[in-house]
């Protein structure tokens, strides 16, 4: 019997070892199932690199910065936004001035009828500019 030599390309090499993983790899057993998730627990909007600003009279009050916001208002009677990630919010006075600084790592916004409440956990910091003052707690209302 006569073999010839084959000469493969190196591109032709590694398909071919490309392939063979590849078979080698799906053939393995299969994955967990995963559970699946209700529709209610998951956020109606996530935002990414939130900003927002809150004025009267075209003069500054409040403004929010967050890396995400997480809005839930599946139930109308108890709508909120979670700020997961943490969120910094900065408070203005009459004048224009910045005043106060909040600093959290997480936080809660809660809009209930006319009712609104915020709520910060996680290493809170606030900073009072105009008196010069600091708190520091781990849960703010």
């Amino acid at each position: 019997m006569h073999f010839s030599k084959i000469k493969l390309s190196n591109s032709t090499v590694v398909a071919v070892v490309f392939t063979m993983a590849t078979i080698a790899v799906s053939c393995q057993p299969k994955l967990g199932e995963t559970q699946i998730a209700s529709p209610d627990s998951a956020p109606n909007q996530v935002v990414e690199g939130m900003s927002a600003v809150q004025s009267r009279n075209s003069q500054r009050q409040m403004r929010i910065e967050s890396p995400l916001m997480e809005i839930y208002n599946q139930d109308p009677e108890d709508a909120y936004e979670l700020f997961p990630k943490g969120f910094v919010v900065y408070g203005y006075n009459e004048q224009g001035f910045l005043e106060t600084e909040i600093v959290a790592k997480r936080a809660r916004h809660r809009l209930v009828k006319t009712e609104e409440s915020w709520e910060a956990f996680g290493d809170v910091v606030v900073r009072n500019f105009v008196k010069g003052t600091r708190i520091d707690t781990d849960t703010l209302f």
